[in-house]
């Protein structure tokens, strides 16, 4: 049940965006190895927002917001501004009455002085080039989508989430009482990679943080994911630079660099590996498995 649900919310997530125009991402879900699927639906792909995202500083304190915005979602969906000044409709996911995830209608501008002086500070904070980023926003569409006419759509996305993590932690409930060894271990491992792994994220890192030693960690996930902890990283790298190459310029080495890889040759081997074709090619041919 879990995988037909899966598939049915990431084609409704594509229908809305090709029938509406609608640049929906999903956030802050912690559900395992599941998160992969919707690696594709997690970064905004509009020019501006994946210019300033070239600096992976930039890139980290988009990610470290997601706390604050879980919290506000506890009052319902809002219209707010991002601290690099786009315009964006947030929804909440809950599950039991709780806020696990969002949704995100993003990549639209407004045409204010408060607006533009967030833009001036945001470029005086990271070093960039205010004129060049001013340029950038103001490509982005000024028409927002009727509220009423988001509620209702993203209502029907939010319901299929909903039943998304029951089956999930049915599902979990189930493995955890199959398998109780180890497994609290690598549902902490899995939720720190899927907060990290746009970072040059290390086994050292995550073992850390799962309060474990490095070989432990690796044991015990190659069990229960079917995968080693760097396959499984690299497979959530490869389906944002799907994301990358088919709705930005960025070069091959600067999405490299965006996702963690130290190294844009090793990128494209790994690219590679997975696509069955290089980075280039697959820019020109994103249909291509």
């Amino acid at each position: 049940m879990i995988l037909p649900l899966l598939h049915h919310i990431t084609r409704y997530m594509d229908f809305l965006k090709n029938q509406y125009g609608l640049q929906i991402t999903v956030h802050h879900l912690d559900i395992g190895l599941y998160f992969s699927y919707f690696a594709p639906y997690n970064i905004h792909g509009n020019p501006y927002c994946s210019c300033v995202k070239m600096n992976r500083t930039v890139w980290r304190a988009c990610i470290d917001r997601q706390d604050k915005v879980c919290k506000a979602c506890e009052q319902g969906p809002f219209w707010g501004t991002c601290h690099a000044g786009v315009y964006e409709y947030v929804y909440p996911l809950r599950y039991n009455e709780q806020v696990c995830g969002f949704l995100c209608v993003s990549g639209y501008k407004r045409e204010d002085e408060a607006v533009f002086g967030k833009i001036r500070h945001f470029a005086d904070t990271y070093e960039w080039d205010y004129r060049t980023l001013a340029a950038l926003y103001r490509t982005l569409p000024g028409d927002v989508p009727e509220e009423a006419f988001l509620d209702t759509v993203l209502s029907v996305l939010a319901d299929s989430f909903t039943l998304l993590f029951h089956y999930i932690k049915k599902a979990e409930r189930k493995s955890c009482q199959e398998q109780t060894s180890g497994y609290a271990i690598f549902s902490r491992a899995l939720a720190y990679i899927n907060f990290h792994f746009e970072t040059p994220v290390t086994v050292e890192e995550i073992a850390a943080d799962c309060h474990c030693s490095p070989a432990q960690l690796s044991r015990i996930f190659n069990k229960m994911a079917g995968r080693s902890i760097h396959g499984y990283i690299n497979h959530l790298r490869v389906e944002k630079a799907k994301v990358l190459l088919t709705n930005t310029d960025l070069t091959v080495t600067e999405i490299a660099y965006a996702l963690g890889f130290s190294d844009s040759n090793y990128f494209t081997r790994i690219f590679r590996q997975h696509c069955r074709m290089s980075p280039r090619a697959y820019r020109f041919h994103p249909s291509h498995p």
